[in-house]
């Protein structure tokens, strides 16, 4: 059934976008917001700090620039990236996708 596989689908990605915002979380100048659809239930807006002086989508599109290099497309909006996997994603490709941007999250940091 494709509604259920769909949601499935969600709470996979939700899922994900969840350990990626309490992994990244830190002080004043760290980090680059991810964002996929609506807030995650129960866990609200992740606040973002804000972007360095002069330089406002910086992290983000070296982010970008990053993933688009190890084979994933995210886009960059300021200083987020916005996921948008395609409807027939696997579990195992979403977690793949979410491992390499936690990997090069790091790498730009």
């Amino acid at each position: 059934d494709n509604i259920a596989r769909r949601a499935h689908q969600q709470a996979i990605v939700e899922t994900g976008v969840k350990q990626l915002h309490r992994a990244r979380r830190r002080g004043p100048g760290g980090g680059v917001a991810v964002a996929y659809g609506p807030p995650p239930r129960g866990g609200g807006a992740v606040t973002n700090p804000p972007p360095p002086p002069g330089a406002p989508t910086a992290r983000a599109m070296e982010l970008f620039h990053a993933c688009f290099d190890n084979g994933l497309l995210v886009r960059a909006t300021g200083d987020i990236i916005a996921l948008s996997p395609p409807l027939i994603v696997e579990k195992v490709q979403i977690e793949e996708m979410f491992g390499k941007i936690a990997d090069l999250l790091d790498a730009v940091d």
